[in-house]
């Protein structure tokens, strides 16, 4: 009897633990993409020539996006990998975002797609 409570206990902990790691990096996403950089990188992206006409219209963010997001006071910085979909095509882009004097101004910009490396920004 005393095995089929722990047997239970550890069940339990392991679901419990699991909802809980899920529910972290479901935090740290919502986050990440609420963020004004964020905002400002997809707002860019679903602008660009260059990415439009290598994956279509429209241009959907990836659910899941890795990245860093450091905002101080009246500086930070971002630096995002967002992948991204469109009706040609998926691919990721890098992004990294620089704040100063309160205003994020995007510094970097690099569309990987099949094998190729594009400067947004040039």
């Amino acid at each position: 009897m005393k095995e089929s409570h722990f047997n239970r206990f550890v069940a339990i902990s392991f679901v419990i633990s699991i909802i809980g790691t899920f529910a972290i990096v479901y935090l740290l996403q919502v986050g990440m993409k609420s963020s004004i950089p964020y905002k400002k990188a997809v707002e860019f992206i679903r602008q660009d020539k260059k990415i439009i006409e290598h994956l279509g219209k429209p241009i959907n963010e990836g659910i899941f996006l890795s990245g860093v997001l450091e905002d101080k006071k009246s500086s930070g910085d971002a630096k995002f990998a967002i992948p991204i979909s469109g009706p040609k095509g998926s691919g990721t882009v890098h992004a990294v975002i620089l704040k100063k004097d309160n205003i994020w101004t995007i510094s970097v910009m690099l569309f990987q797609y099949q094998k190729q490396e594009i400067n947004l920004l040039e």
